[in-house]
């Protein structure tokens, strides 16, 4: 499995995983930080820049949603300390 396909699980709220990338269906995990997560009526998405492998992931994972989604479903959130395990 590669993290695209764990981008793709978090997406349909399914769990999946690989070395550093984890989806529990409604948490989206790099190494120990919360990078999305489902809300009430939303996807929160934490764009906050830890390193060039999270930011890739961060930013396929924002592509992703938006186009299956939409922008209005999507709220960004930055300045999220690392190993944050709750967003909203």
């Amino acid at each position: 499995m590669k993290n695209i396909d764990v981008v793709h699980a978090f997406g349909a709220r399914e769990t999946a995983k690989t070395a550093n990338l984890k989806s529990t269906g409604n948490y989206l995990v790099s190494y120990r930080t919360t990078i999305a997560q489902y809300g009430d009526g939303e996807v929160i998405v934490n764009m906050t820049k830890y390193s060039q492998s999270t930011s890739t992931i961060q930013n396929k994972l924002l592509a992703h949603l938006t186009y299956e989604y939409g922008k209005s479903f999507v709220r960004v959130v930055t300045g999220v300390p690392q190993d944050t395990q709750e967003l909203s």
